[in-house]
């Protein structure tokens, strides 16, 4: 008896193993089908992944408009640029990864270029700006932001931009953990400013302060959503011209209608 169970159990484990490796063997042919229809389809057009990661911004419920307006943009600006391009879908949460696998030539990001991250990437400019502005009173004549030297102005505690405000700016940062006490803090007089993102100032100026608080700068710093490649001869020259694509397409005043198209806030122009 003892020596029939021993016999079943190495048989289980045979079939076990049998069923494992068939199972693997077809995630592997899955996976290389994704990747080969991606590479016949690269004959023929350059492949942006459609998907963007919402963990990185959130943009308040209107996630679709951005997604719609950027993916619109993109078709003109290569139009302009005379490039054939095609989106496809693919996992948020593993762009880069699938990126520098070869799955596609382009992934929608809101990473900051920097010194360190161009050494791997070539970013496109800026589909749509993310950066900080500086928020006054509706009464106040502040325009720029040296104007506040030596003046109060809030900011996030956790804010990446702190040190890039202190190195070029002289004046008093008040940090706090709710960005909207800072605001409430303006609109009593108890501080001259405040300094957040460019979406955020928006909502909170065109709603909740409107008439009373305003954005009072275009963005500082280089937050937005862009494109972006992999450092290489080939694909940087596709970026290159697809920004040269988006240069025309603003300058032509579409950009400005696909703002109002998709209900997006605008740069003042």
């Amino acid at each position: 008896m003892l020596f029939s169970n021993q016999i079943l159990n190495k048989k289980n484990i045979r079939i076990a193993s049998i069923g494992l490796l068939i199972l693997l063997v077809l995630l592997g042919v899955s996976k290389a089908c994704f990747f080969s229809n991606g590479r016949s389809l690269k004959d023929r057009y350059h492949l942006i992944a459609r998907n963007i990661n919402w963990n990185d911004f959130q943009f308040t419920g209107k996630e679709p408009n951005v997604q719609a307006f950027a993916e619109e943009l993109v078709l003109a600006a290569a139009k302009e640029a005379n490039l054939r391009i095609q989106f496809v879908s693919a996992n948020p949460n593993t762009l880069l990864e699938d990126l520098r696998a070869g799955g596609y030539d382009a992934v929608f990001t809101f990473m900051v270029p920097n010194s360190i991250n161009e050494s791997h990437y070539f970013f496109s400019d800026p589909l749509y700006m993310l950066g900080m502005v500086l928020v006054v009173r509706e009464n106040s004549d502040v325009r720029y932001l040296e104007q506040m030297e030596n003046r109060l102005v809030g900011m996030s505690a956790g804010s990446p931009s702190i040190y890039e405000v202190n190195r070029q700016f002289s004046m008093i940062l008040l940090t706090y953990d709710n960005i909207n006490s800072a605001l409430e803090d303006l609109n009593r007089n108890k501080i001259d400013g405040v300094i957040m993102d460019m979406w955020h100032a928006h909502v909170m100026t065109k709603s909740f302060y409107a008439g009373r608080l305003k954005i009072a700068t275009r963005p500082f710093t280089r937050q937005g959503l862009r494109l972006v490649t992999l450092a290489n001869t080939d694909l940087e020259n596709f970026m290159k011209s697809l920004n040269d694509g988006l240069e025309r397409v603003k300058a032509s005043g579409l950009y400005h209608q696909l703002v109002q198209k998709w209900d997006l806030y605008e740069l003042e122009r």
